[in-house]
């Protein structure tokens, strides 16, 4: 496991999702192409990236606790809950269909979060 390689997922994630809302003035559809074929489905996106990118959000949450609200914080429990659950069952386990509200809950907290910790304002309205 990589915390470095954990902030990048972040930072990744985050930049893709601020684009979606920058070139199309609009909220992300949470059946965004761009999302799920262009990201989440790629077969490097692994349980090896999900466990680097879990582990990136809890120690943000250690490090940087007043960057996460409530449902911030729940979100990375609960990912890290439904990865742990179901990591030994499949490769990618986080693109399954039990973790699929897992995964939309982190990313949409991933992109708040650094967000905020970049001081940066993008709102998903």
């Amino acid at each position: 496991m990589s915390i470095v390689n954990g902030i990048k997922n972040c930072e990744q994630i985050t930049d893709l999702l601020n684009s979606i809302i920058l070139d199309t003035g609009q909220a992300i559809a949470t059946d965004n192409k761009l999302i799920w074929a262009g990201l989440l489905h790629q077969p490097w996106v692994d349980n090896l990236y999900w466990a680097d990118t879990i582990a990136a959000m809890e120690m943000l949450l250690r490090e940087v606790p007043s960057n996460f609200k409530s449902f911030h914080r729940e979100a990375v429990y609960t990912a890290a809950r439904v990865f742990d659950q179901y990591q030994h069952n499949h490769p990618r386990c986080m693109d399954t269909k039990q973790a699929k509200q897992a995964t939309w809950r982190l990313i949409m907290s991933i992109r708040e979060v650094i967000n905020s910790i970049n001081e940066q304002v993008i709102p998903n309205a």
